[in-house]
This record gives C-alpha cells, sequence and structure tokens, in this order.
C-alpha cells in the first residue's frame, strides 16, 4: 500500500506543477517509476477523467500506451489519464492496480472499462477488476482528502445493472474492513454502470 501511495502523491505533485504538456505524455512507466516532473494546474480534479484498461482485454475506450503505462492527453478543456488496471499476473507495480490507484486519486471521474460478460458470471471480486476497484478504494478511504467522484463502471449491453452494483459495494465494504474504516462508498463516490458497446458509447461517456 506504500507504494501505492507513493506514486499517487508522486502523480499529485506533477499535476500541481507549472508547465506544458503534450497531446499524450507518458507519466508512470511501465516499471512503475515517474517519468513525467510537471504537468499544468489545471489539469486537477474535475477537469481529469481517469481511464482505466484491462491490459489483454479489447475496449472501446482508446487506450494508446495505457496498456503498459499511465499517460497524459488533453481532450478540450479538461485532460485523460489513462492507466492499465491489475492483473491477475505479474509483479509489477502497475499489475498490482497501482498506476490505476494512482491515477483515480487525481480524477474527478474514474472510468472502469475492459470489464467483459465472462468477468461478470461470477462476481468482480475475484476478477482483475475486483483487484483494481480494491487498490482504488483503499487509496480513496486512506486519502487526506475526500472529495467525492463519479465512479463509471463500464459494462458489456445487457449487464444486470443491480448485480454490478452489488459487487462494486462489496468489494468497497472489504476493502474497509481490511483497513478498519468505517467510512460510507455514498460519502466518497457517486457510482454509474453504463453499457458500453460502441466507439460512441465510449464517447459518450468519457465527455
Amino acid at each position: 500500500m506504500a507504494r501505492i501511495t507513493s506514486a499517487a502523491l508522486a502523480l499529485l505533485l506533477c499535476l500541481t506543477s507549472p508547465s506544458s504538456v503534450s497531446a499524450s505524455t507518458t507519466i508512470i512507466d511501465s516499471t512503475g517509476a515517474l517519468t513525467r516532473t510537471s504537468i499544468p494546474q489545471s489539469s486537477i480534479g474535475n477537469g481529469v477523467v481517469a481511464v482505466l484498461s484491462s491490459p489483454g482485454t479489447p475496449s472501446y475506450f482508446s487506450s494508446g500506451d495505457s496498456a503498459n503505462a499511465v499517460t497524459l492527453s488533453s481532450q478540450g478543456s479538461g485532460s485523460i489519464l489513462s492507466s492499465p488496471g491489475a492483473t491477475l499476473a505479474g509483479t509489477s507495480s502497475l499489475s498490482k492496480g497501482s498506476g490505476a490507484a494512482a491515477a483515480a486519486s487525481v480524477a474527478g471521474s474514474i472510468i472502469v472499462s475492459g470489464i467483459t460478460e465472462s468477468d461478470l458470471e461470477n462476481g468482480l471480486d475475484d476478477t482483475r477488476h475486483g483487484h483494481t476497484l480494491t487498490a482504488i478504494f483503499k487509496q480513496k478511504i486512506q486519502a487526506v482528502s475526500r472529495e467525492k467522484v463519479t465512479l463509471i463502471i463500464a459494462v458489456p449491453e445487457g449487464s444486470d445493472e443491480s448485480s454490478v452494483l452489488s459487487d462494486v459495494h462489496a468489494i468497497f465494504d472489504t476493502a474497509t474492513a481490511e483497513l478498519g474504516s468505517e467510512v460510507d462508498f455514498d460519502d466518497l463516490y457517486d457510482v454509474v454502470v453504463e453499457n458500453v458497446g460502441s466507439e460512441a458509447d465510449a464517447q459518450r461517456v468519457s465527455h
């Protein structure tokens, strides 16, 4: 957990430093190392959307280099932080969800993408997405600032929304229990389940 916290703090320092940013900039590389030391202050908070992909899983959300790194790109008046989510294999900090947690910690909206029908069959808890959400939740629960953010769970068309919401809340409850916290989910997140079956859907959700 200390490594996740360090990555988040480093990324936050980047976002609050004055500079310019190119169309797509690598912030944290595949080894978990910070590669950029300054990003415009205007990028922080509600202007940032964190798009979390699932390595190896096709997604309607443009991922670019985010399968192996945390990247920043500009979009209108805001910015998109793209990061790979956790995997069920690998030993790097990114594969454990640290990049996703760091990106989510400085975003006003978080999109969890790459969820498949098979992921939902037995619940999200033991999937790679469950690991990603656990990393995000633990980072948020332990954060000094707990501003409420929007959490968007992108699922295949026809998915059971109530079941997905139940899974998300269960993962959060497990995270709070492990940390000995009594914080309430609704105090930290506005959660939305979105059916995404096309690039048009993805564009709608990410704007």
